[in-house]
């Protein structure tokens, strides 16, 4: 699952995102696919660690970094 992709800019738009005939799984798996077909470096690091803090919504306007 694409809990935590990171993608430059420029590479989503040239790609025009994500597939949306996928919906909730492998959009992330398949995008990575055009990537890599299209020449761009895709990496899969399983060590990374995603750590999402609280629950529920929170403020549109309400940053939050740590």
């Amino acid at each position: 699952a694409g809990m935590v992709l990171m993608v430059r800019a420029n590479v989503f738009r040239k790609l025009e995102g994500f597939d949306e005939g996928f919906f909730f799984y492998v959009e992330d798996t398949d995008f990575c696919k055009r990537a890599a077909d299209a020449g761009w470096e895709t990496w899969f690091v399983p060590e990374t660690v995603a750590l999402h803090q609280g629950g529920g919504e929170r403020s549109r306007h309400q940053l939050v970094l740590r």
